[in-house]
Formats: structure tokens, sequence, C-alpha cells
């Protein structure tokens, strides 16, 4: 009875670990993130994305590789979108910077 006892313990504590390794948002919420850093990055719109780059840092633990291999791609690929954008895109672009994104500045 006290091996059982013992087992069942110990499978709650393994559970229990493995639920706080979760990650704290959803992968979309981290790719959409990233794709926030990239334009906010960009000299075109601003230029200051320090707020979500502290918000991808904090949620960025228990991420699987090719999530955060194609987090890198959506920012490189927002950032030349922002730095290049011009007339009506970068108002859209700009929109989505203080719509979409304003929930990871922090």
């Amino acid at each position: 009875m006290r091996i059982l006892t013992g087992m069942i313990m110990l499978a709650a504590i393994a559970g229990a670990s493995a639920a706080s390794a979760q990650p704290k948002v959803s992968d979309s919420q981290f790719l959409q993130a990233s794709r926030c850093a990239g334009l906010a990055s960009s000299a075109n719109l601003g230029g200051a994305a320090a707020g979500i780059d502290g918000w991808l840092k904090a949620n960025s633990d228990g991420r699987p590789e090719f999530v955060t291999e194609r987090a890198a791609q959506m920012r490189r690929t927002a950032l030349s979108q922002g730095n290049r954008a011009k007339g009506l895109e970068k108002q859209q672009l700009s929109s989505e910077l203080e719509s979409a994104c304003a929930t990871f500045k922090g």
C-alpha cells in the first residue's frame, strides 16, 4: 500500500512539473507578437520594440524549436515590410501596430 501511495504522489508531482513547464500563451500569440516586434523595430514605423521584446523573452521558455524559428522568420519579414511601406500600406501597418500589437507592448 505504501508503494502505491508513493507512486501516486510521484506521478502527481511529475504532472505538476510538466504543467508548469507549459508556455503561458499559445504559439499563435507568440508568433503574432514576433510579427509585432518586427513591425515595431522598423524605423519607418517607429523603431521601438523594447516592450514587445521583453514580452517575447518572458514567454519564450518551453517553445518548440520550429515555433521559435518561424517566429524569427515572421519578425524578419515584418521588419522588411515595415521598412519599405509607403502610403496606405504604411497606414495599415501603423494601425496594426497600435491595435493588434498593443497587447504585447508590456
